[in-house]
């Protein structure tokens, strides 16, 4: 049952820190530096709560997909 307490509290964490920028215009001017403060505050929160190699893993894994998910760029091939 903890594990899934690690789960919740990851996903929690990642998200109070993303939200935190929901309402900010990210252009191509402004992307690389909220990225550059949203990834300072996701090591930052990691490094306090996910000691732990196998839940620091889980926190990094989780945080990155969100990232990626928000800043990757797709290439679009037609």
């Amino acid at each position: 049952m903890d594990k899934f307490k690690i789960i919740y509290n990851a996903i929690t964490d990642i998200g109070k820190i993303i939200f935190k920028y929901k309402n900010q215009k990210i252009t191509a001017e402004t992307e690389d530096s909220i990225c550059e403060m949203m990834v300072m505050e996701l090591q930052q929160k990691k490094n306090e709560k996910y000691t732990d190699e196998k839940n620091g893993k889980l926190f990094d894994e989780m945080a990155s997909t969100v990232l990626d998910f928000i800043f990757f760029k797709e290439e679009t091939t037609k």
